[in-house]
């Protein structure tokens, strides 16, 4: 085997490891949602329960809330979801939504209900994009960062 060979034997590795992981991520976002979906459910239960009921549920989901308390971010995560945007933004023919945003980060990150309107009003005083209307915003595409990701794109 050559060394041509085994790099490109090492590239389609990265590439089928690159693709699980992309999976992994999109299985954990899914998993997550519909653990939140649940635990929403049981929060609105717990008022119809009788006294002792709501307290023995309400420390049965503390317990199992502990463990999956997300540890504060890294900068390198918060760089992966803001590439991620800037790719979204360049990515998008002129407007965008909040709520598409964060259908998009929540499924490749897990980011919580709020975060695509933190970016967005972020990208808004970075120029990145106008606000249109609520959750409804138009790119900028002669934004450096817009246009550079554009120019990579094609």
């Amino acid at each position: 085997m050559s060394l041509t060979d085994a790099a490109q034997a090492m590239v389609r590795e990265v590439a089928a490891l690159a693709a699980w992981e992309e999976e992994l991520s999109r299985d954990l976002a899914q998993t997550r949602g519909r653990s939140a979906e649940l635990t929403r459910s049981l929060m609105s239960l717990i008022p119809v329960l009788p006294r002792d009921d709501r307290r023995a549920l309400k420390i049965e989901l503390a317990k199992l809330e502990m463990p999956r308390i997300r540890p504060a971010r890294t900068a390198a995560q918060r760089t992966d979801i803001v590439d991620a945007v800037h790719d979204y933004l360049a990515a998008a023919d002129d407007t965008v939504t909040a709520l598409e945003l964060q259908a998009h980060l929540t499924e490749r990150f897990g980011a919580g209900p709020k975060r695509a309107s933190i970016i967005l009003s972020r990208k808004v005083e970075q120029g990145m994009v106008v606000r249109l209307a609520r959750g409804r915003y138009r790119v900028n595409p002669r934004h450096p960062e817009i246009a550079a990701r554009r120019v990579g794109m094609g």
